[in-house]
């Protein structure tokens, strides 16, 4: 009789042992999940800031575009005086579209050589 109450006495500890692992690992997971949560939220806020900074980056170099383009119409008029305003005005957009223009061609083709060269790290 005492044989078979040592194993119930056993069987009990190992019960309440996995019960306690099981809790464990409840708690682990609920806590790993308000983990990622908040990690998630401080990644969002993050590229939310970024956004944010490159859209005024974005703005603040259209107004220097814009005023670099008005100086070059009154240095354009100061070179040709018998131009009309508009003549100056199309000119400068010519140059600032030659410009930009050329940006992104140069832009296009860095990425296709960084392209290229992650393609060639993927052959073995």
């Amino acid at each position: 009789m005492r044989a078979t109450g040592g194993r119930s006495e056993s069987f009990t500890a190992l019960a309440g042992a996995l019960a306690g692992a099981v809790a464990d690992i409840r708690e682990l997971a609920t806590d790993e999940m308000a983990l990622v949560k908040a990690e998630a939220k401080l990644e969002a806020r993050r590229l939310l800031i970024r956004v944010a900074m490159s859209f005024l980056a974005v703005m603040c170099g259209l107004i220097g575009v814009a005023l670099l383009a008005m100086g070059l119409v009154h240095g354009v008029l100061q070179l040709f005086p018998e131009l009309p305003i508009w003549g100056a005005y199309v000119a400068s957009g010519l140059v600032v579209m030659l410009l930009s223009w050329l940006l992104v061609v140069s832009a296009q083709e860095l990425r296709g050589k960084e392209k290229e060269e992650v393609s060639s790290y993927d052959r073995p």
